[in-house]
């Protein structure tokens, strides 16, 4: 069975979703109809190894596409990987009558949709995720871009991706830590928008169709109510004005995951929003229990004087104000005006009380 959405959003391409085992029978029937000069497909390592094969067992649309393989990680989504590509395109002859594929996860979907909107001044491209996190939330939306200086998509766009077709049987083949991380972005959709959501997802620590379905529908709700992020959408960045800091001042051994950042984000900002907004005691505690039975506290690793730079580089910023978003209560989120930096160093010292 396979379900469809479709966002639309005025004075923009459409973003049709399917989802279901048979999407990639939708993805031939697409590339039959039109008639795109060349594919191109972005892939990482990854997914070059585990998910490329998958779909050219079936279909042959991939026997004369050209594949550009990135690195996996983040130092993909930089100035240097961006002229490389650039650099590849312009060598194969790529025009802008050519469709980009996005295979992969965030990174990939964040890079590919980028490129799309700058090369030759637009063309068009599709994603299929293959992480539960992309799935969820990258592919949807239309933000792209790229890090700079350490700073998470400091550099983008919006641009919107023509179709995503979502595979749920990929996320079988990702690693434990990669799909359990994921759960911090499922348990955000919960926490701005819908209580019983966070509840459910807390209990059962997995999802199925059913519930991408739900986390899709929250955000395209969002984003057609504010497709261009500068009111209501904000609201979709619980969990990631903190988390987005903590990535990219991690000094770990090992690269902080994005969702299992976000996670250490919704419980710093809940923390935060049990001081300034006036979430009860009760549902602080019902919010600290969820996150944690998905994503055990970890040992803080990072650097605080670039976390405090990453924090005022936030792009939710305003007049030199650091905005975040904050809980009323658990499904009810606001936009928070003028920040202290003191309430955010309080509340990771929260979090290591808990580690």
């Amino acid at each position: 069975m396979i379900d469809t959405l479709e966002l639309c959003i005025e004075h923009q391409k459409a973003s049709k979703i399917h989802i279901g085992s048979g999407v990639f029978e939708s993805l031939d029937t697409f590339l039959k109809t039109k008639h795109y000069s060349k594919l191109v497909v972005f892939t990482d390592q990854n997914t070059t190894e585990m998910c490329l094969p998958l779909i050219d067992q079936y279909y042959s649309f991939l026997n004369n596409a050209e594949i550009i393989e990135l690195q996996d990680g983040e130092q993909s989504k930089s100035f240097s990987a961006l002229q490389s590509i650039i650099e590849a395109l312009i060598e194969y002859n790529i025009d802008r009558n050519a469709l980009f594929i996005a295979l992969g996860g965030g990174m990939i979907h964040d890079i590919t949709g980028f490129i799309a909107s700058i090369y030759k001044r637009g063309v068009d491209f599709i994603s299929i995720p293959t992480s539960l996190l992309c799935m969820i939330d990258a592919c949807l939306g239309g933000k792209t871009g790229i890090n700079f200086k350490h700073v998470k998509n400091q550099i983008g766009s919006f641009y919107f991706a023509k179709h995503i077709y979502i595979y749920p049987a990929f996320t079988n083949s990702l690693p434990k830590q990669v799909y359990t991380s994921a759960m911090g972005e499922v348990l955000k959709y919960g926490l701005i928008d819908n209580a019983s959501f966070f509840h459910k997802i807390s209990a059962q620590k997995t999802v199925d169709q059913e519930d991408i379905l739900k986390c899709l529908n929250i955000k395209m709700a969002f984003v057609k109510a504010d497709p261009f992020d500068t009111g209501q959408r904000k609201k979709l960045n619980f969990g990631h004005t903190i988390g987005h800091a903590l990535e990219t001042s991690w000094t770990g051994k090992t690269p902080l995951l994005h969702g299992y950042a976000v996670g250490i984000g919704l419980l710093c900002e809940a923390y935060i929003s049990k001081k300034r907004t006036g979430l009860s005691e009760t549902e602080f505690k019902q919010i600290e229990k969820g996150v944690t039975s998905l994503l055990p506290p970890i040992k803080l690793n990072f650097n605080q004087d670039n976390f405090i730079t990453a924090i005022k580089q936030d792009k939710k910023n305003s007049h030199h104000r650091i905005q975040i978003i904050l809980l009323e209560r658990i499904g009810n989120a606001i936009v928070y005006d003028n920040l202290s930096l003191d309430d955010l160093i309080e509340s990771l010292d929260y979090y290591q009380s808990i580690t």
